[in-house]
């Protein structure tokens, strides 16, 4: 991988007659980039990790379930992320000229419903996946339960991901970084606190094992997701990400 990521570059390097030696105003300039993606990872790791801290207290069958439920929505974002990642070459491609900022626009939207359309393609795939592949993963019946009620309330959800993870992308192409580490960072400072809250409402109200996991999953997918969701519809309902590039 190291060969064919660094073969083109020294090759278009030459061809444009640039040098290879590193200058400290570039590196300054990605080093400030870096930081506020940093800041934004570290958010959304944040996130992640209190999924985690929510699973475990909700018991050993939850966090088992969680677990796999998990690594298959990680995968289906994979597949989510091809597609914000097309849209993201897209719409960078007229963004360096001001005049295309229509196109742009259009192609944004173009990218967002081709989100949602994956999205739901892809959703109903894992709740049949749910619904069959459950005994591949457990023994116990508690727990393949469990994993139909998550892949069922992911993939129901999925679509509001899919649109999510295409603006995501376009937005990080358009290098709109101090914009998608603030509000990453408002989602986390809503989202860590709410989950504490589900704990409590669940112990309070003494519920089963497939509520938890329901509950758990509602607020990745509709509180995770549909924060940053909103925070991004927001931002390319507006034509400022577009000039951040110039």
């Amino acid at each position: 991988m190291a060969v064919v990521l660094i073969v083109p570059a020294v090759l278009w390097t030459r061809a444009e007659g640039a040098r290879l030696r590193p200058r400290l105003s570039g590196v300054l300039n990605s080093a400030g980039d870096g930081a506020v993606l940093f800041l934004r990872t570290l958010a959304l790791r944040a996130c992640l990790v209190a999924n985690v801290v929510l699973a475990t207290y909700m018991g050993v069958e939850v966090l088992a379930a969680y677990q796999v439920v998990n690594s298959s929505w990680n995968f289906v974002l994979n597949m989510l992320d091809a597609i914000g990642i097309a849209g993201q070459t897209l719409v960078a491609a007229q963004n360096w000229c001001p005049v295309q900022e229509d196109e742009a626009m259009r192609l944004t939207r173009i990218a967002g419903r081709a989100g949602l359309c994956g999205g739901t393609v892809i959703g109903i795939g894992l709740m049949i996946a749910g619904w069959c592949a459950s005994p591949l993963f457990s023994q116990s019946i508690e727990i393949q339960h469990l994993l139909t009620v998550g892949m069922v309330v992911v993939g129901v959800t999925l679509p509001l991901a899919g649109w999510m993870w295409a603006v995501d992308g376009i937005l990080i192409g358009a290098g709109d970084y101090r914009y998608l580490a603030l509000t990453c960072t408002a989602t986390a400072a809503i989202y860590v606190p709410c989950l504490a809250v589900i704990g409590w409402i669940c112990d309070a109200m003494q519920a089963s094992s497939a509520l938890r996991m329901a509950l758990l999953w509602l607020a990745v997918n509709l509180l995770f997701v549909g924060l940053r969701a909103i925070f991004n519809g927001f931002r390319i309902g507006t034509s400022t990400w577009l000039h951040i590039a110039h």
